[in-house]
Formats: C-alpha cells, structure tokens, sequence
C-alpha cells in the first residue's frame, strides 16, 4: 500500500549518517524520542498519523514540535487504514473474540505499512515512543521488557513478526517516564498533556467510535443467573469485559438470536490451563525447553504468571502455578524467559 503524504520542511540539513523516521504522536514520549535521535545525530524525519475526526489545534501543536526540533514532519492519513483495522475488529467481536486493538494498529500500521514506506525511501531506522527494549545481536534481535516496569510495553511486542522489527530502534526503554518527563520540561519541548490511550487516532472512546461506525446496534438484556437488565448494544461489549450488574460480572457469551448478553460472577473466571495459537517464535522453536519454568502475561495490566508450556502441533498448551484471571479468545498470550519474550500467540 502506498502513502500519500503531505510534507512540511522545518528543517536546515547537514549531512548525517543515519536517517530515522519518527512516528510522532504529538505526546510527550514519542516527541522526547526524535529530540534525543537528533541529539545523537541522526537526520530526524517525524511522520504523524492523523484521521478526518482529529482536531485541528491538535495537529498545529504536531507541527510546534517540529518547529522546535527543526525537523522534517509527514502527515499521513490513515483512514483507510483504520477503516480496514476497525472492519477486522469488527469481524472479531462477531465472533465473539476480545481482540486487542492497539496491538492490531501495531501489527498493521505502525509496524506493517510504515516499515514497508521506510524500507521503500531509504531510511535506516523506524523509531518509536514505545517503552520496550530491542537488543540486537549480529543479525538478530530480542524483546525484552523495559526498565520502568510501570510503562513496560513489551506484552504486545510478542505477536508482532521480528521480520518486521528489524529496523525499529525504542530509545525509551532504557528510561523511567519521570525522568523523561523533566528532562522534556528543562529544556522547553512542546508536546501534548494527554497520553494516548484506546482508539487514540479518533480521540474517542471504542464505544462511542464503534456506534457511529456501526449504528445498527443489537439491543438486548445482559442475563445473570436468574436475572436480567437492558443493554442497547449488544456489539459494543467485549467477551471478559467487566459489567456493574449488582456487583462486578463478566461478559462470558451473546446470544445473536435476541441480542442477549451472558454474565457470570468474577470469581468464575480463573484458570489454569489455556491454549494459544498463531504462534510467533522469539525464540527457535527447537531450543525452547519445555521442563523450564517460564513466565506468562495475558493481558496488558496483568501480572507475571510462573508456568510450563507444551508444544502440541502448532499450538501452545499453558499450564500455570497459580490460576490467572480472566482469559478471553484473542485477548494476548506472552510467554517469557526473565525479561526476554520467548514467543507470543492469541488465546482461544
């Protein structure tokens, strides 16, 4: 897929060695990130993702920040795009699947059409404000979790094909975000208060998103044992998204015929055995040991998980010390080795 870009020149360029093409939010992270490649003399393009919903004053202060860094700035559209990644979670959620859709905006944009646009126009690295290591080692390289285990982002990093990473540097996993933060603040970058967060290209909330995108919304009862309550949309509610009926529930099923949607009480959900599949190695398959102990995380704000894997045909079988909470079809499966992935897939 080609870009169409338009291009604004904020920059007077020397000759430098390296070219790195920076996707610039507007945020304090991925803006810190092109200030500091410059520092170390790369020549800095900044490219920003934008869509037709996205405010105007937002876009002015993307523009400050390459003024500031006195750098060139692309503004690519990406509607189309998007318009493709929410039909794909669409079809998900038919299915009555969770998918992670900041990982899919990954996967298909940042580090899907991005990677092949810098590869087509010469640059030799694709930067980004993520909080995640990349350790490269001859012609390899390793996810690793970052040092500020607050901001660690390393989770979504596992379903991501390596072939893709290769040239993605993450400066940011070396740093704590406060420290960032200060250091961003002496020295007077301009950058957007507002963290990114869920459908952050459209600046709304997937609910609200996901109604205008879809209006013809499926009404229904959410049911819980014996009882039932109204809903007005039966698509805008995930499988394991939690649901105040009386006390703290779990969405564990619809029914498509009358719209209904199942319920069940939080304390119902824990397991200890889980399957993923669309397996991506971090690690050759052959030198994973299956009578090691490793580390599992299913989901973005879970914990750190002690368990075993098994390998059965082209799927892993999870077997973990204590029950986890909560897994969801599509919802993230990452296993590591200490703060190294090993290999990521999608729960079933």
């Amino acid at each position: 897929m080609k870009f169409q870009i338009s291009i604004l020149f904020f920059s007077n360029l020397n000759k430098m060695t390296m070219k790195a093409l920076v996707e610039i939010s507007g945020g304090l992270d991925s803006s810190y990130v092109a200030y500091l490649l410059k520092q170390q003399g790369y020549e800095v393009t900044g490219i920003h993702f934008y869509h037709e919903m996205e405010k105007e004053d937002h876009n002015a202060k993307i523009e400050e920040i390459a003024k500031f860094l006195n750098i060139i700035l692309m503004f690519k559209n990406v509607k189309d795009e998007f318009k493709q990644l929410i039909q794909s979670i669409d079809i998900e959620m038919c299915h009555q699947k969770t998918p992670n859709i900041c990982v899919m905006c990954a996967k298909t944009i940042k580090f899907g059409h991005l990677v092949d646009y810098a590869n087509e126009n010469g640059y030799d690295y694709i930067a980004s404000g993520h909080y995640v290591k990349i350790i490269r080692e001859k012609d390899d390289i390793h996810i690793a979790k970052a040092d500020d285990r607050t901001r660690d982002q390393s989770y979504g990093f596992s379903v991501i094909p390596k072939k893709r990473l290769m040239k993605v540097i993450t400066p940011l996993g070396n740093y704590i975000k406060t420290d960032i933060r200060k250091m961003a603040d002496e020295i007077g970058l301009p950058y957007l208060q507002k963290e990114s967060r869920g459908l952050c290209f459209v600046k709304k909330t997937f609910k609200d998103f996901y109604e205008e995108y879809q209006p013809n919304l499926i009404s229904g009862n959410f049911i819980w044992k014996d009882k039932k309550s109204p809903h007005q949309g039966q698509q805008t509610y995930n499988i394991g998204q939690k649901i105040y009926f009386e006390k703290e529930n779990l969405v564990v099923g619809k029914k498509e015929a009358n719209g209904d949607i199942l319920l069940i009480k939080k304390n119902e959900v824990w397991k200890n055995r889980m399957m993923i599949s669309d397996i991506n190695y971090h690690t050759e398959k052959e030198n994973i040991n299956l009578h090691k102990m490793y580390q599992v995380k299913i989901n973005y704000n879970g914990k750190y998980t002690d368990c075993y894997i098994t390998i059965i045909d082209d799927k892993i079988e999870i077997t973990t010390e204590e029950p986890v909470y909560a897994p969801v079809p599509q919802q993230i499966g990452t296993i590591y080795d200490d703060d190294v992935i090993v290999l990521g897939g999608y729960l079933e």
